[in-house]
């Protein structure tokens, strides 16, 4: 992967609270400043290469957005350059207030707007027709992390939806299709489905295992063993749901299915333990090996987001609402349902291997819950009740929490801090992973030529990839997604989480050959699940 370092890293101390916050005029564009310049000729060739923006050096958190239009941006770069290269090596950040008036405005997003894409648009045209008077906290949390100017400016369309009073990027932010993903939005009196996407509950379980650490042979043999996981389970899925009062539905077919896309059960071990005290604790030790799983609710998700878009589109639903409280249920039941399909992969996973479970922890980074501000870092500092959506974002108020890699990375386990403005300020959350880096359909052309697919199923830390899906090999290939160890030293410099431990894959399972399920239960529009959650 290229890197974009142009200089070495001071190191930052950590204060109680953040930086003082700038705000975001809702019609404003979002600018990044890097403060360091040195290598300047290299690092625009490499922006230029990756479409990246590099952030170095700046104060640990939020950071790098600013209020101001575009157009003026590139007035005042090109009228008065030298006063700009003497704000960024006095390392201040410049924040000018430029006013236009609306015809320009209007100007602006037409041309803005021929470079979006449909869902892009679509939510755009929605958004114009909203007040736009508003200011906003707007934070990116990333010191070091690569992060795209598009999911950027997605993650600014998104700060000017109605009702919204905090929006965090966190350091795994990258493009959605419309929203972006690494984000926690906070919002007043409204909700709004799109932001948690498709994939409700979508998160993480981590097992400890009775399985012992064994040779590379032996490890080879259980991942040989390991098969069916994209495939219907044949046991009792109703009983499986209800006896945690599940209700069943027409998509209980996918119930113990990891799916597509980024969605993995990896076998981990122990590679190093930071913070022995917790890890006893939790009785992490180094004699047992572990399982991780990362998958939501399938197409039960999906089901509520298109039913919700066909009569919504991208508008949010005001609270109180027979629409708002109907989504909620379906919600709610959607979050459940994801947690008992994790469960089910890793009971699946372990009976194969003749393991048993003990669950450390359980996370959802997809979902919109009702959550307490105390207006540290809210608009206009409001505190009361408010609804916090998570897309792609880990939370920080629920224990333990685990940041896998991409697979041949380590993953992480840590434990927020208790410092409660810092989390606050970041939406209580945290990242949810690497993030992606490069689109899918940029990874097979770039990495064709240096890997075929069978030297994908072994890493180059000896770990072991069931993935039969050609595409989904290229696409989930290491280089695609950040530095997974930089995202994490991201948190740990501004505060927000210490280190637990870091672990290895053995077996990192994607998916067997496709095995489409023909049942009544499984119509052929959500067949597409099986490839692409």
């Amino acid at each position: 992967s290229t890197s974009t370092s142009t200089s070495t890293s001071t190191s930052t101390s950590t204060s109680s609270t953040l930086p003082s916050i700038q705000t975001i005029d809702k019609t404003a564009e979002i600018t990044i400043y890097t403060e360091t310049q040195q290598n300047q000729e290299q690092t625009q060739k490499e922006e230029e290469q990756e479409n990246i923006v590099t952030q170095q050096n700046l104060s640990p958190i939020d950071t790098s957005i600013n209020t101001h239009k575009q157009t003026q941006k590139t007035k005042q770069k090109n009228k008065n350059p030298k006063k700009t290269q003497k704000n960024k090596q006095s390392n201040k950040i410049e924040l000018e207030n430029k006013t236009e008036n609306k015809t320009e405005n209007k100007t602006e997003d037409n041309n803005n707007n021929n470079n979006l894409n449909n869902d892009e648009y679509i939510l755009e045209k929605f958004i114009a027709n909203t007040d736009i008077s508003v200011e906003i906290p707007v934070r990116v949390v990333s010191k070091e992390s690569l992060i795209e100017e598009e999911a950027l400016k997605q993650l600014r369309r998104t700060a000017r939806l109605p009702g919204v009073i905090l929006a965090v990027g966190l350091p795994d932010l990258h493009p959605g299709p419309a929203h972006p993903i690494g984000t926690a939005i906070v919002t007043k009196d409204w909700i709004y489905p799109t932001l948690v996407g498709g994939d409700i509950g979508c998160g993480m379980t981590l097992y400890r295992t009775t399985l012992k650490p064994a040779p590379p042979k032996k490890i080879e043999k259980w991942a040989a063993k390991l098969e069916g996981l994209e495939s219907p389970w044949e046991g009792d899925t109703i009983k499986w749901l209800s006896d945690f009062q599940i209700e069943i539905t027409p998509f209980d077919s996918w119930l113990g299915t990891i799916g597509g896309g980024n969605h993995f059960a990896e076998l981990q071990q122990i590679e190093k333990i930071y913070n022995l005290e917790i890890a006893q604790r939790i009785n992490l030790v180094e004699d047992y090996l572990f399982l991780l799983i990362h998958s939501g609710s399938r197409s039960l998700g999906d089901s509520v987001l298109d039913e919700h878009k066909s009569k919504n589109g991208y508008s949010g639903l005001r609270i109180g609402t027979n629409d708002a409280n109907l989504y909620l249920q379906k919600h709610n039941h959607a979050v459940a349902w994801a947690k008992r399909n994790r469960e089910l992969i890793a009971h699946r996973f372990a009976n194969t291997l003749n393991s048993n479970l003990n669950c450390i922890l359980d996370i959802c980074h997809n979902s919109v819950i009702e959550k307490e501000f105390t207006g540290q870092g809210t608009a206009n500092q409001q505190s009361g009740s408010f609804w916090l959506h998570r897309k792609g974002a880990a939370p920080s108020d629920c224990g333990l929490v685990v940041i896998p890699g991409s697979r041949g990375t380590l993953s992480y386990l840590v434990q927020p801090t208790t410092n409660t403005v810092l989390h606050e300020q970041s939406g209580h959350s945290l990242a949810h992973g690497a993030g992606r880096k490069w689109k899918r359909g940029l990874c097979k052309g770039r990495l064709e030529n240096k890997f075929n697919a069978a030297s994908l199923t072994l890493t180059n830390i000896g770990s072991f990839v069931i993935c039969e899906n050609k595409a989904l090999l290229y696409e989930e290939a290491p280089p695609a997604y950040k530095d997974i160890d930089i995202v994490v030293k991201d948190l740990v410099d501004v505060g927000l989480v210490e280190i637990v431990a870091s672990f290895k894959p053995l077996i990192s399972y994607k998916m067997r050959e496709k095995k489409y399920i023909t049942n009544s239960s499984s119509t052929s529009n959500h067949r597409r699940k099986l490839n692409n959650d």
